[in-house]
């Protein structure tokens, strides 16, 4: 029986994390004044030592857009510091969740005068402030800051991040539905990797990867452009070097979920889920969720906020794990014969299958 490999790269509103869902008419959009809506990064991007919290949203390259409301709630927390997300602003809405917006040039004027009196009286330049229902509460709509450039930011923008208020897990905005950017674009391969695995006395050790070249030769095909046969061993596994872009902006994005199949039986799947662990002092834990013979979950992360100009992602996965002696493979098709990739679909968050790349 012939044997076709699907690999799934995604960036949009599909296939998700498992949890409740939420409702993309209880949110409004939570900036004014723009000129366009654009983005500049998205959801579980990889940055130094964390993968990134929320999604990231052009304010023009400029500073001072106003940043409202998405929904009804209180301002629960202020947080002012040198790093991070510099000037943030925590609001609890009674949906049941809380949204962050970080990267502020100040907060409303009320706001702002009562963050600069702590500042005083604490003798501190960076505050960490809660506040209960009856302090700040806002509607739908109010202005509570204006966005900015603080904190570990490149640039104008405004981070933005929506959390379960009782458990503090991450919502990707855009598999919700919440941000919709304009996306006709697929995601694409840029190299595959190898790295072989062992273990010395019991402790692992790992390979310097072997990187190889990729080319689409026709729509969602790829092949190597070495003619050499990739050497491979008896324990090791390949990584998907991938992108991808969208309308409008010349940022590379990085990818939150990879998953591979042959024919149609899934074999893999890799999706960025974050917990956030102890709200208070920001500390986080990040989880993959890998679908390869049954469910697992490991790898952990910090979740601070900082900008880096590489939005790549490497999906790393056990996709190849034989123990056999040392091999050679002649060709990419040869490789995802044992279980790798040879084609990818492009899937919209209109339709569950969309385009071929």
């Amino acid at each position: 029986m012939q044997r076709f490999l699907i690999l799934f790269l995604l960036t949009t509103a599909c296939l998700g994390a498992q949890g409740q869902q939420l409702d993309p008419n209880d949110y409004i959009y939570p900036l004014r004044e723009l000129k366009q809506r654009l983005y500049s990064a998205n959801f579980g991007e990889i940055r130094p030592g964390h993968f990134h919290a929320g999604v990231d949203i052009k304010t023009d390259a400029e500073e001072g857009k106003p940043v409202v409301a998405a929904a009804d709630g209180y301002v629960s927390r202020v947080v002012l510091q040198a790093g991070g997300y510099g000037r943030a602003v925590y609001l609890t809405l009674r949906n049941g969740t809380t949204v962050v917006y970080g990267h502020l040039r100040r907060f409303r004027d009320d706001i702002e005068r009562h963050v600069r009196r702590e500042r005083y009286e604490r003798r501190s330049n960076g505050v960490n402030l809660w506040f209960g229902p009856g302090t700040w509460p806002v509607k739908q709509g109010d202005v509570v800051a204006y966005s900015g450039d603080s904190g570990s930011s490149g640039g104008p923008h405004l981070h933005y991040e929506i959390r379960d208020t009782e458990t503090q897990r991450l919502y990707n905005p855009v598999r919700e539905g919440i941000i919709r950017p304009r996306d006709e674009y697929p995601p694409r391969i840029v190299r595959l990797h190898y790295v072989e695995v062992d273990t010395v006395q019991g402790v692992p050790v790992r390979s310097v990867p072997e990187s190889y070249a990729v080319v689409r030769e026709a729509e969602g095909r790829y092949r190597l452009t070495r003619e050499e046969p990739v050497g491979a061993g008896r324990k090791g596994y390949f990584v998907v070097e991938a992108s991808d872009r969208r309308n409008g902006v010349g940022n590379t994005f990085g990818l939150w979920r990879l998953a591979l199949s042959a024919d149609g039986k899934p074999l893999f799947a890799d999706e960025i889920l974050i917990v956030q662990r102890g709200a208070a002092d920001g500390r986080s834990r990040q989880r993959h969720r890998l679908e390869n013979a049954g469910r697992r979950q490991n790898a952990r992360a910090s979740d601070s906020d900082r900008d880096i100009e590489q939005r790549r992602f490497l999906f790393l996965g056990r996709i190849f794990e034989r123990h056999r002696p040392f091999r050679k493979f002649r060709s990419l098709a040869e490789i995802l014969s044992v279980g790798k990739i040879v084609h990818l679909d492009h899937r919209s968050e209109e339709r569950r299958v969309g385009k071929e790349c």
